[in-house]
Parts: structure tokens; C-alpha cells; sequence
């Protein structure tokens, strides 16, 4: 149980870290690049925002450093998450603090979220990370954040196969 809570942790960080390698100057000449960062959720709170107390929308990490700083807490890591629509509402499911703030997503269409399957990542109120396949989630009264993004990057530990050399799909790439 703790070494699987791990590996998922593990695959957050991975995920974050391809998120980020545009942080790198251009004069770094290394064909791959990661940046990462591991959470500890006994130790560390991981948490999800989109919009501030009054309901505008962050839009930028130097927003959301503001807001956190404005509830005294400190600002250790952030990462643009899950998919947007064009007028940044969630694409799919989204719960901030035990709130559904936007349903999940079954239906079918185009795009990278729509490329199946699909997943959910979400943090129980005892602070347990989970990643499942949108055809697997149930909701439930114990999820304290979730959002839904697509394609999955990885599926039971194996390369998304739309992901090959030279597809339309192979994109530098965050997630979980």
C-alpha cells in the first residue's frame, strides 16, 4: 500500500518535471529534460486552485503565489494542471476542496482529451493520491481535489500507444 502511494507520487513528480522543462535556458543541449518535484503528502499539503476568493480566475503562478501568501502559507512548488476550455473553465472534472466545481466528462470527441482513454487524478480527504481511467471513477463524498485531463500518459506503467515517433500525439507533455 505505502510503496504503491509512492509510485504514484513518483509518477506526479515525473510528470511535472516534462511540464516544466521549459524552465531550462536554451543553451542546455540535452536532447531530454526533466524537472521534478517529489510530495510527500504526509508532510507536504498538495492542493488545487483556479480561481481566488472572489472568484476571479488565477490565471498565473504569480496569482496564485499571492493568494497562498495571502493565507500565510508558503508557495513550494506549482504546475499548471488538468485541460481548459477557451474561457478557462475545467475540461471535465474538477473538485477544489471537497466542492464539485465541474462534472466529469464521458462523452466522446476530438482532441487530446478526448484521445482515450482518459483519466482522473484525484487526493482523498485522508491525503491519498489516485489516478484511474475515466470509465473507472466513481465519485465520492471522501474526494477532496480531482481533476480530469486526457490522454492518460502512461496506462498500467506502459507508454501511451498513440504516443510514437513522428505522431501528431508526441508533444512535450505534463501530468500525472
Amino acid at each position: 500500500m505505502f510503496l504503491s502511494g509512492v509510485l504514484k507520487w513518483l509518477g506526479v513528480a515525473i510528470l511535472i518535471v516534462i511540464g516544466l522543462s521549459f524552465c531550462f535556458p536554451p543553451d542546455i543541449s540535452d536532447e531530454e529534460k526533466y524537472v521534478y518535484y517529489v510530495v510527500d503528502p504526509g508532510e507536504q499539503d498538495l492542493a488545487f486552485y483556479w480561481k481566488d476568493d472572489t472568484g476571479a480566475l488565477l490565471k498565473t503562478f504569480t496569482n496564485l503565489k499571492s493568494l497562498v501568501e495571502s493565507r500565510n502559507r508558503e508557495l513550494v512548488f506549482a504546475v499548471n494542471g488538468g485541460m481548459f476550455t477557451s474561457d478557462y473553465a475545467p475540461k471535465g472534472l474538477y473538485i477544489e476542496n471537497g466542492e464539485l466545481l465541474h462534472a466529469l466528462d464521458r462523452k466522446k470527441g476530438k482532441g487530446n482529451f478526448y484521445l482515450k482513454p482518459n483519466g482522473v487524478f484525484y487526493i482523498d480527504d485522508k491525503k491519498r493520491p489516485h489516478i484511474c481511467q475515466t470509465t473507472e471513477f466513481k465519485y465520492n463524498k471522501h474526494i477532496a481535489y480531482a481533476t480530469q485531463s486526457g490522454p492518460m500518459l502512461l496506462i498500467d506503467g506502459k507508454i501511451h500507444p498513440a504516443f510514437k515517433q513522428n505522431s501528431t500525439n508526441l508533444n512535450i507533455r505534463n501530468g500525472v
